[in-house]
């Protein structure tokens, strides 16, 4: 008894003390507490246990300067490691054991549990923590936009209660090989207990590892922007029951779409953009009754008048992305499908741009009462601006330039209620998209604007380079709240 109590009055342990202090971390202001006690236990960041020890190194986004020495694992209680959102290096001025620069983990901290580098700058060609399988009990490690280099090590299929690895926005290199993560000799089960995997915006390679379909707690997995080739249709995703998201964008994959994805029920989310996927797309996609989000932007595929009629049977669809596909067909109108009383009814985002299609705008678009966003720009739409576009009660975002629109001004957008109206200027910041939206920012752009919510995008009517007439309508001044007004390259008249 009087033991418990010496202990709740004894200073944090000395070698720790030291430890900490060998970091020689420099904050913004305000700045760390670290000197204001001789107990390490209260500084700010850190906490300890019954024991003294430290068990927290916790200072995400403090404005920390500085170096992260080779981390020596003195601190044996350590569970949780953030140091994320910082502007630390990595420095190695003269360590003789290492040939390139790396963080050295020590096994003499097995008890950690969370390990987070991210948002940092490690400068250098510094690579991946070498020794992360000595840790039995790590669960989270991430290191995502840190300018890390090189491969992921083999050593990591070792750490065996992982369930999040993030290492987005890198400089990785390198195949992902079946045999780095084979486990089959540990008997930890070949990362079972994997939930999250990002490793989008790297420049890994070679093929999709057979290894992440025993992976069947999996929710999320993002491999965008990377240089994976392979048939997707090969894949046998049908094991991955507890998958929400999957992001293979940017890529160059082949085949067709993988319908093995439709025995995962929980899926909400897909982007398969920016690959060579082929043929159309299948009835059999209507198993995916929770998907929402469904990009798969500039491929090869065709049958624009097939795919819609399939996708107006998607329920709890509310992000549909179908730009730089269906090259230079027409698109449907609605003699042409079949269109229940519940097609498209959840939809907000419709992007059919950069397609070159055919044909006028539809009229069963105004049937979509809950669309906020349309992109038909870079097409070949011929015939005027219908009226009911305007009347469209949630439509925001309009894009329709780069085609062969006639007529005038329509009037009626003078009045689009999500533009005009004062409900407009206290809409809600919305929700985090499932994945983010990837807009140009003007046609000619290198680069696209990444949009993490929807109500970020700017309210906008895009005309441009059209073959629109006569004036301007003064009623224009309604649309109070409009972000981007673009009417240039047309043959409009008259006074502003």
């Amino acid at each position: 008894f009087l033991s418990r109590f010496a202990s709740l009055d004894q200073a944090c342990n000395q070698i720790d003390q030291e430890t900490l202090l060998s970091l020689n971390f420099n904050a913004s202001n305000p700045p760390l507490n670290w000197s204001f006690s001789t107990d390490c236990c209260l500084w700010e960041g850190i906490k300890c246990d019954s024991e003294a020890q430290v068990t927290h190194l916790w200072l995400p986004d403090r404005g920390l300067r500085g170096s992260i020495y080779p981390f020596t694992g003195k601190l044996t209680h350590l569970c949780h490691l953030n140091l994320s959102h910082n502007h630390l290096s990595f420095l190695s001025p003269s360590v003789p054991f290492l040939s390139s620069p790396a963080i050295s983990l020590n096994k003499s901290s097995c008890s950690l549990r969370i390990l987070d580098f991210s948002h940092n700058y490690f400068r250098g060609h510094c690579q991946l923590p070498s020794g992360l399988g000595n840790f039995s009990k790590l669960q989270t490690f991430r290191a995502g936009f840190s300018y890390l280099s090189g491969s992921i090590p083999g050593d990591v299929s070792a750490a065996a209660s992982l369930e999040d690895i993030s290492l987005p926005v890198n400089q990785l290199s390198g195949a992902i090989s079946n045999g780095v993560v084979n486990l089959t000799s540990l008997n930890i089960g070949k990362l079972a207990n994997l939930k999250s995997l990002k490793l989008h915006t790297n420049s890994l390679s070679g093929f999709l590892p057979q290894f992440l379909m025993n992976c069947t707690n999996l929710i999320t997995l993002n491999l965008r922007i990377n240089n994976f080739r392979g048939d997707l249709s090969a894949y046998n995703f049908s094991t991955l029951h507890n998958l929400h998201t999957i992001d293979l964008g940017n890529n160059n994959f082949t085949g067709s779409f993988p319908l093995t994805l439709t025995s995962c029920m929980f899926l909400t989310a897909i982007r398969l953009s920016g690959n060579k996927i082929e043929e159309q797309i299948s009835p059999t996609i209507l198993a995916l009754v929770s998907v929402s989000y469904l990009s798969i932007n500039n491929n090869n595929l065709s049958n624009i008048t097939g795919a819609i009629g399939i996708l107006m049977g998607c329920k709890n669809l509310r992000m549909l992305l179908l730009c730089k596909i269906f090259f230079h067909e027409a698109i449907p109108d609605e003699n042409q499908i079949t269109i229940s009383s519940y097609a498209f009814q959840n939809l907000l985002v419709l992007g059919i741009g950069n397609c070159e299609i055919k044909g006028q705008i539809p009229t069963w678009l105004a049937k979509l009462k809950k669309l906020q966003v349309l992109d038909l720009g870079s097409n070949q739409i011929t015939g005027p601006i219908p009226g009911w576009l305007g009347n469209m009660p949630n439509l925001f975002y309009i894009d329709l330039s780069y085609n062969s629109i006639s007529g005038e001004f329509p009037k009626e957008f003078c009045g689009l209620p999500a533009l005009a109206l004062q409900e407009a200027k206290n809409r809600a910041d919305g929700n985090q998209l499932q994945l983010p939206l990837f807009v140009p920012e003007t046609k000619c752009a290198l680069y696209n604007q990444q949009y993490n919510k929807l109500f970020s995008l700017p309210p906008a009517i895009y005309l441009r380079n059209n073959g629109l007439n006569g004036s301007i309508p003064i009623e224009i001044g309604n649309v109070m709240f409009l972000h981007v007004l673009d009417l240039s390259l047309n043959n409009f008249s008259g006074e502003i």
